[in-house]
């Protein structure tokens, strides 16, 4: 076991994840394509890390004949777990949206009322413009703000899971070096993925995004960290370890394959602006999406 690595990989993580969720952010301004691209390529990362990277290592956990009767005796409880994750993330964005939706709804109503009296109770050209514009508004905003709900719900399932690994690396031995190149390659796709999202959420302020880059930076160095600091007396066989590791990849799986697909992948090939596409663009964008679900599930032969 040598501490100096392990702990050299906790900068060395940091720093690929750092990269990875910053390039698309300094690409902010680049055309429309790019940040379209590094969206669907995301999509297919996230794919690819829910059943690759998190699902699989949770079944194997749930599955593990060191548990007790109840789970080997049960092999669908990584399924059950995950089912738990969609269901977990359904709600909370139906009840979100829907305080979203009253919030705007209101605004709506306050600005009426606004352009009413301004117009002196009549209705003119000008007074519909306003009203027009003020619910063309109010949509986008809606948009952006259910949007950044799926953000945090994405940073949620990706930190837990990033907590899980880093503990891993922390206390690996045997192929330590060969999981921390893997890792390198997991964590800079993962923050390209996460950080295309995040752009696409449109936050008004820079210091969220920002906020979210650093906590996305983070979170698998301080799994490092604990990691290093229980090896001693860590037991990966553990009733306990494989059971609260095993739930937490299951339902993290869930929130990112429900926001991957309803929240990303479905609206974008739903929406007019793909359908009006030429055939080959429309080809180049999927093809885009499969190429990172498939270097993603690729990089789990390591990672």
């Amino acid at each position: 076991y040598d501490s100096h690595l392990h702990i050299a990989a906790i900068f060395i993580i940091m720093a690929t994840s750092f990269i990875g969720t910053l390039l698309p952010i300094l690409g902010k301004k680049l055309i429309q394509t790019f940040i379209v691209t590094l969206k669907l390529f995301g999509a297919g990362v996230i794919l690819a890390t829910a059943l690759v990277h998190m699902f699989i290592p949770a079944t194997q956990a749930l599955t593990n004949p060191c548990l007790p009767q109840t789970f080997t005796g049960y092999p669908a409880f990584s399924a059950v777990f995950a089912i738990g994750g969609i269901f977990l993330t359904h709600l909370i964005q139906v009840f979100a949206g829907h305080a979203i939706k009253s919030r705007q709804k209101e605004a709506s109503m306050s600005l009426d009322k606004t352009a009413i009296t301004a117009a002196g109770q009549v209705t003119t050209p000008s007074s519909d413009l306003t009203h027009h514009e003020g619910h063309t508004h109010g949509g986008a905003l809606m948009h952006a703000q259910e949007m950044q709900l799926m953000v945090y719900l994405l940073e949620l399932g990706i930190a837990s899971h990033s907590i899980i690994i880093g503990i891993t690396l922390g206390i690996v031995t045997d192929e330590f070096k060969t999981l921390l190149i893997a890792l390198c390659f997991h964590q800079f796709f993962e923050g390209l993925a996460l950080s295309a999202i995040v752009i696409e959420a449109d936050f008004k302020k820079m210091t969220m995004a920002v906020c979210m880059v650093i906590f996305y930076t983070l979170t698998t160095p301080i799994g490092i960290v604990i990691g290093v600091s229980i090896r001693e007396f860590y037991n990966a066989n553990g009733t306990q370890t494989l059971i609260s590791t095993g739930a937490l990849d299951a339902i993290s799986s869930g929130i990112l394959l429900y926001d991957a697909l309803v929240n990303v992948i479905f609206p974008h090939f739903s929406a007019e602006s793909f359908n009006s596409l030429s055939p080959i663009r429309k080809i180049l964008q999927l093809v885009t999406m499969y190429l990172g679900c498939a270097i993603m599930s690729f990089i789990g032969v390591w990672a």
